[in-house]
């Protein structure tokens, strides 16, 4: 008989205590459900990676390249406006040498460079692509593609990005790689091969970004 009792009080206790877990969880999932608590506490024992920039320069035919900047990671507020790259180092112009008849080429190209570039005439180039993200972790492509203004010669400069919001404010929270994952190097910047080939039919337009096939 005691244990029959005891047994029956058992029950009576273990089913209270199931009946608690069962209002907490119901409880746990109303707050998280309607206040966003659980996203809240996603975030918190998982936070976002770090938003970043990889620099990338990548060829194209006819001796010339095209400079990518790719931005991941992306917070849902990111905005960009405007990327100054500052010339920090400049080389030719030089001959484009062989045979530069033998084929002809279609560049999409978004800026043409005068031979002021190697001269020092020009100090900054100032790209508008205007990148809004529409939610967290996006990514987006920019692409600078200049040529020369003077068909048959070639040269390299080296450019050093920065980030401007649309209210013209510095956007420093975005970390700049080079295209092996290191951190940039500001001081020497990263280089992109820009010539002129005489026999390349240039499609200029500034205000495109999307010129590199993905």
């Amino acid at each position: 008989m005691g244990s029959a009792e005891t047994s029956i009080r058992q029950k009576g206790l273990w089913a209270k205590i199931s009946g608690v877990i069962a209002a907490a969880v119901l409880v746990f999932e109303f707050f998280t459900e309607s206040f966003g608590i659980w996203e809240k506490v996603t975030v918190w024992i998982v936070p976002a990676p770090s938003p970043l920039v990889r620099l990338t320069p990548t060829s194209r035919e006819g001796n010339s390249e095209c400079l990518e900047l790719a931005f991941v990671h992306l917070p849902s507020d990111f905005a960009l406006d405007a990327i100054h790259l500052s010339i920090v180092g400049a080389s030719g112009p030089t001959p484009i040498p062989g045979d530069m008849a033998a084929r002809a080429y279609e560049w999409p190209v978004n800026r043409e460079l005068s031979p002021d570039i190697f001269l020092g005439g020009v100090k900054e180039i100032v790209l508008h692509p205007r990148i809004v993200a529409q939610r967290e972790g996006d990514v987006a492509y920019v692409d600078f593609c200049p040529i020369l203004t003077m068909p048959g010669m070639g040269g390299e400069i080296r450019v050093v990005p920065a980030f401007f919001s649309p209210d013209g404010t510095l956007v420093e929270n975005l970390k700049v790689l080079s295209s092996d994952g290191a951190p940039f190097d500001r001081n020497r910047g990263v280089a992109i091969d820009v010539s002129r080939p005489k026999n390349v039919e240039v499609l200029l337009d500034e205000t495109r970004f999307d010129l590199v096939p993905r």
